[in-house]
């Protein structure tokens, strides 16, 4: 959460703090860690991961300042990759 930075120490080495989350459909969800090769164990976290995606996407995750989401459920990975993109010089316009 961005609580957790902003509270840091070093967070006053930076003029400027954003948070992005990268979420996308539960069954999309679901269908990405399936393909993930079995040694990153997705399958054990499954259920958690879920639910935190739901909580970024319902908005129940918002912290201070706020979380900005992008979803990437019928995204190619070259779009997603373009909107992280555009989010970032948003960032530092």
């Amino acid at each position: 959460m961005p609580e957790q930075y902003e509270a840091l120490g070093e967070r006053w080495y930076f003029t400027k703090t954003a948070y992005l989350a990268v979420v996308c459909s539960d069954d999309e969800l679901r269908r990405r860690l399936a393909a993930r090769p079995a040694w990153r164990n997705s399958a054990s976290r499954l259920e958690e991961m879920l639910a935190w995606n739901r909580k970024l996407r319902d908005g129940k995750a918002m912290g201070d300042p706020a979380i900005d989401l992008i979803d990437t459920t019928d995204r190619t990975i070259a779009e997603s990759a373009a909107d992280v993109h555009a989010w970032l010089k948003r960032q530092v316009a």
